[in-house]
């Protein structure tokens, strides 16, 4: 505590462990106290001291600095994505916000700097955290293109496998904007037998898709991506030579 302003200024004291505190020997006028304290933001009140006067302080905590984080999320023919979901990729920063029906969102967070994913609607290609690099506060726009269609490359036929033989397989994607690629290990694309018995799929988030054959029959292997799932390959399995 302290007088900075007026009479008696430079005059003042240190709080106890109860957070009281007393100053003696005042001249009577106008000054200003000050109270400060780590942690904490520092109170001033103007006062006219004619005799003994109480005069609490009440101080606190600074508010944490919010990062103001907005932008668009289109489809790959430059049209809005409502219902979008965009989000931290990280833990530690607080961000998230859902698209308007014009694409828009705006969040604040704790973080000057977020690493962002973005979960669109069903059929929609969505943006993962892990291949992302942090975005500065400010504005932060994405594109999520709708899904036209997922293709699956797969064996018709494949030999009952000890274990040991597996078959590769293959997805590509076809978007909104005419464009298409093949779904890497960078991908969040699954594969699904309709019978786990007679063809096993094997690998995840397009790493080293494969199917192997566990015993003699016919089975439908399929792929999905962001929830778009592929036409059915049907893929028998026969005795290896």
């Amino acid at each position: 505590m302290e007088t900075i302003e007026g009479v008696n200024a430079g005059r003042g004291s240190r709080t106890d462990s109860n957070g009281s505190y007393r100053v003696d020997g005042l001249g009577g006028g106008s000054m200003t106290m000050r109270a400060s304290a780590a942690g904490y933001v520092t109170q001033t009140i103007g006062i006219s001291l004619t005799g003994n006067q109480t005069l609490n302080f009440d101080l606190s905590q600074p508010q944490p600095t919010r990062y103001r984080y907005f932008g668009v999320v289109r489809d790959g023919l430059g049209g809005p994505v409502p219902a979008a979901l965009v989000r931290s990729g990280n833990g530690n920063c607080e961000c998230s916000a859902v698209t308007d029906s014009g694409g828009r969102y705006d969040s604040t967070s704790n973080c000057n700097s977020v690493v962002f994913a973005v979960q669109p609607p069903n059929g929609y290609e969505g943006v993962l955290a892990q291949f992302q690099t942090p975005t500065p506060a400010g504005e932060r726009n994405f594109t999520t293109k709708r899904i036209a269609s997922v293709f699956l490359a797969a064996p018709s036929q494949i030999q009952r496998s000890d274990g040991t033989r597996f078959y590769t397989v293959s997805a590509s994607v076809t978007f909104d904007d005419g464009s298409n690629r093949r779904l890497a290990s960078q991908d969040f694309v699954t594969l699904q037998s309709s019978n786990g018995n007679v063809v096993r799929t094997r690998g995840a988030d397009g790493h080293s898709l494969s199917i192997e054959g566990v015993s003699f029959g016919t089975a439908s292997v399929t792929a999905t991506y962001w929830s778009v799932v592929s036409s059915p390959v049907s893929v028998t399995v026969v005795s290896g030579s």
